[in-house]
């Protein structure tokens, strides 16, 4: 009797407990701290697959990494436009860094004499004869000599990786790059220059030039192609000033008049008559690239040559200038007032002057620009730097980056939507009809499989080549990827199509009349789309790879539209694999991060949507 009297004891207690658990405020809190009511609630599937997929580790990393090179591509294209037609050979395989416009303190110190530029780095001449750098060296030219520290330095020219300096005793030292001995002092010259005495230097792209007392100009270096050497009778002992681009110079002669050396019949030779003949009296002049610079006498401007920089677009100009400069692909001038103008190219910032500025001299050369104001300190546009360095024809590797990986990713996405609709449907047809239909799909299932999508796709790119723009090369490899990609897909779907009919709501949906297509789309589709999200996530990564692998081997998407594919093709270069390691590991990394990004946020939709990988 007490044990049964204990078992309904403990029955009554029971419910009890949970008839008072149901209605008592007090005890409806379970030992988790929710009620059975909400413990009992029933959570959304959409919410239970983002709870187990948030839940993923490995599923978060690849979602923040996806996010992050999205952000990159996308976001950042828009804030950095590129122009894919825009090279500049004279930046080529330019390491990364920046800190191009960051001027020493000591030289603002000290006071500023001049400052030269060369393509990736600066340096200034002291007021105390004192040579300052700043910036990206390039070949030594950042290493002034001790033997230059210690003298008292008159005069400064930089070209594009090498320095000339002139000390006041009037001795030249050279240093820098030096391929064609343009950053050293010729031995047969050195007897000249100490009898004619140098008036003043110049360095250029890959030469050099000294302008003696008694008005001569002596040129060595990179002139073979230029001829810059071979300097006219008529312009010795009368030469002022001299100035010079990757293949001409211009001249200043003792009677205001102006002259030009180096290849002959381009835009730059052709200088105007009133500038040759004496209409005008020339004080100074300046050079770009392709376009020549004259300030007279009574301040106005006369400028020529060629017209796809926009160097020939002065700007209107109502104050007498009292200085020029130039850069590689632009022209400065500074007016009575302080102002300073600009026009020619923007590409790296050259016209970005700072607002109410109020200069007192002006120092232009290649793509950096300084302005010393009436304080003392330097005001600074340009070129201050690369991120991730440059490529071989001399465009910012960032900008290409970002770009190129938009590329990718939308090759990529619209492949696996082409292969998504085709496999869905093929499958789903095929596996719901059976019979006959569902041979005919499979034998063509087969088929697609069977051909080889590499050589097809060089086998097109051969034949087209000629006849296809990059854009329209682009679109077809969307279009081949996506129609051969799908039959591992369609494959899937079949086969849960095949278990999916049998069931009972297929059959309940047949038996009210509900149509065939009505079936597949509103009530088993659903059923499958976990197993085509996952397939369609993965073969996602599987599609970039492959147009990686295409545009790689010069099959995909061609120069100048960059991708992360055709950024790798220099890694087949020896020189590029040890020298420029910037040019091949940076696309490899982000061709890396997004496949595996993609490949971890497949696998994490694979686990949070099978409802048994998730049971404990």
């Amino acid at each position: 009797m007490d044990k049964k009297k204990n078992i309904f004891s403990r029955m009554l207690s029971s419910f009890t407990s949970m008839f008072a658990g149901l209605f008592s405020p007090k005890a409806r809190k379970s030992m988790n701290g929710l009620s059975v009511l909400e413990e009992e609630a029933i959570t959304s599937p959409t919410k239970v697959v983002w709870k187990n997929f948030i839940n993923d580790k490995l599923a978060r990393i690849g979602l923040i990494g996806f996010v992050a090179i999205l952000c990159f591509s996308f976001i950042g294209s828009i804030m950095f436009p590129m122009d894919a037609l825009n090279t500049e050979a004279v930046i080529k395989n330019v390491q990364p860094g920046k800190g191009y416009l960051s001027v020493s303190d000591q030289l603002v110190k000290e006071g500023v004499k001049d400052i030269r530029s060369g393509i990736t780095f600066s340096i200034g001449l002291s007021n105390e004869g004192n040579l300052y750098g700043w910036g990206i060296d390039q070949e030594g030219s950042l290493n002034i000599p001790d033997d230059v520290k210690s003298r008292k330095i008159e005069k400064i020219s930089i070209g594009d990786k090498h320095v000339l300096a002139l000390s006041d005793t009037g001795k030249l030292y050279a240093w820098g790059y030096n391929n064609f001995n343009q950053g050293e002092v010729p031995v047969e010259m050195k007897g000249l220059f100490e009898m004619e005495k140098i008036q003043d230097i110049f360095a250029g792209e890959q030469y050099s030039a000294v302008l003696t007392k008694k008005g001569n100009l002596y040129i060595w270096g990179s002139v073979l192609s230029s001829k810059l050497d071979i300097i006219p009778e008529e312009y010795q002992g009368r030469i002022v000033d001299m100035k010079g681009s990757s293949y001409n110079m211009l001249l200043l002669l003792d009677d205001g008049t102006v002259g030009t050396l180096g290849v002959a019949g381009n835009d730059f030779s052709a200088v105007p008559e009133e500038l040759k003949d004496g209409s005008v009296k020339a004080t100074q002049i300046a050079i770009s690239f392709r376009n020549g610079l004259v300030l007279d006498d009574q301040g106005k401007l006369h400028v020529w040559g060629s017209r796809d920089k926009h160097c020939l677009e002065m700007p209107e100009i109502d104050e007498k200038i009292v200085e020029i400069q130039s850069g590689k692909n632009s022209f400065y001038a500074l007016g009575e007032s302080g102002t300073v103008y600009t026009w020619g190219t923007n590409d790296l910032g050259e016209q970005n002057v700072p607002s109410n500025l109020k200069a007192t001299a002006i120092y232009g050369d290649y793509f950096q620009v300084y302005a010393l104001q009436e304080n003392g300190k330097v005001a600074t546009w340009g070129n201050d730097g690369y991120t991730l360095g440059t490529d071989e024809q001399g465009r910012d590797l960032l900008t290409r980056l970002i770009h190129g990986g938009k590329v990718t990713l939308i090759v990529g996405f619209i492949a696996c939507l082409i292969q998504g609709v085709i496999g869905i449907i093929v499958g789903m047809v095929s596996g719901f009809k059976g019979g006959w239909v569902d041979n005919l799909m499979m034998r063509l299932t087969e088929i697609i499989s069977s051909i080889p999508f590499m050589p097809l796709v060089i086998t097109l790119s051969a034949f087209l080549s000629t006849d296809m723009t990059s854009d329209q090369k682009m679109y077809l490899i969307m279009f081949i990827l996506g129609c051969i990609s799908w039959p591992g897909l369609a494959r899937l779907i079949r086969g849960q199509i095949l278990i999916e009919r049998e069931k009972d709501f297929v059959l309940a949906a047949r038996a009210l009349g509900i149509k065939e297509a009505g079936i597949m789309v509103r009530h088993i589709l659903p059923n499958v789309l976990n197993i085509c999200i996952v397939n369609i996530t993965l073969s996602y990564a599987s599609n970039m790879l492959t147009e990686s692998a295409l545009s790689f081997l010069g099959f995909g998407v061609q120069p100048p539209m960059p991708s992360w594919g055709n950024m790798l093709t220099n890694a087949q270069k020896m020189t590029v694999i040890e020298l420029y390691w910037w040019q091949w590991i940076l696309p490899a990394l982000c061709i890396f991060i997004a496949a595996f990004s993609i490949n971890l946020i497949g696998d994490g939709l694979r686990a949070a949507l099978d409802p048994k990988a998730n049971e404990k």
